[in-house]
């Protein structure tokens, strides 16, 4: 999970934060890691929008944990779903209001500063 972790620009210190907020369970099924498999369990999510050509990620486009299979057949095929057929409340929660964002408030200021240095990076090249 540090490499993981590493590669998000987080550090293990986020991620544990993150799943204290989820209550140690998947953000969207609400299952958590059974027996050994905790390591390998959780994927990072973040959205894909933002650190889209990178193999790493600025850590303030994180969103949650997910399990494996929520993180590739959840996410990842509800977003190229068209707005108007997103309908599955859960994952709009989650969307809207990700576990990440609700970490400490140093995290939430990294978060905050970073969003909005990319905001100001996408206007300025319009």
């Amino acid at each position: 999970m540090a490499r993981q972790a590493q590669r998000h620009n987080l550090t293990v210190r986020d991620v544990n934060e993150i799943l204290e907020v989820q209550g140690h369970v998947c953000a969207l099924c609400g299952l958590g890691p059974e027996g050994d498999e905790g390591r390998s369990y959780w994927c990072i999510d973040h959205d894909h929008n933002c650190c889209r050509f990178q193999s790493w990620t600025c850590g303030g486009c994180v969103r949650g944990l997910l399990c494996n299979g929520c993180n590739v057949r959840g996410v990842a095929w509800y977003e190229y779903l068209p707005h108007d057929r997103r309908d599955w409340q859960r994952m709009n929660d989650y969307l809207a209001n990700p576990p990440a964002d609700r970490c400490l408030e140093t995290r939430q200021y990294r978060i905050r500063a970073l969003r909005r240095i990319r905001q100001e990076r996408r206007n300025s090249c319009l």
